[in-house]
Parts: structure tokens; sequence; C-alpha cells
């Protein structure tokens, strides 16, 4: 069963460290993170997924232009995820769905 983890934030999501450090004591091996980025978002939270993928499991981290591109499949979606909101953690949602998840924690 794939799990994935999915957040927006205009933080660095430093938790999501300690929430693969648990996954991986307990045993799980299909677990990634999508991580939504807004327009607040620190530059240093794509690093911190960088390193969630070294050590950890997949993380991915989707700025602003990652995401408009992976909308171009759906181009009126875009128009309808407000920027500084929770809603933008759809988009993250949306890929987790489509990569197979069988559980999305957000």
């Amino acid at each position: 069963m794939k799990t994935t983890i999915v957040t927006t934030t205009i933080f660095v999501p430093e938790p999501l460290v300690r929430y693969a450090e648990n996954a991986r004591q307990y045993g799980h091996r299909d677990v990634s993170f999508i991580v939504v980025g807004d327009r607040k978002t620190p530059a240093a939270a794509a690093d911190l997924c960088a390193r969630i993928s070294r050590d950890f499991y997949p993380c991915e981290y989707m700025d602003l232009e990652s995401q408009k591109r992976y909308l171009s499949a759906f181009p009126r979606l875009w128009e309808f995820i407000p920027f500084d909101s929770i809603q933008r953690r759809n988009v993250g949602l949306l890929k987790a769905w489509q990569e197979g998840a069988s559980l999305v924690i957000t």
C-alpha cells in the first residue's frame, strides 16, 4: 500500500523529517512526500525535501512553476486554486492520487 504525505507550507516543513524517521523506524516501505509551495514558501523547503529524499523516502517539492506545469493537463483548475491558502495543498492531493497513493495523509 503506497502512502503519501502531502502538505503546503509557508515555512520549512521540518516536522516531515520526524515523520520520515518514524515511518522508517516502523518498517514502512512505500512512503513518499509532496510539499506544495506557495508565494511565501522559503527556498529552503526544497532543500529539506532533497534531504528527506536522500536520507529516507522520495520527497517532491512543487514550487509555483512546477505546479503550473503539472496543472497544464487541467488548465482551468489553476484558476480555482488560490494563492496564500490551504487549498494550494489540493495540487499535491491530485498528484498523490495520480501516482497511485492508496493512503494520503495531510
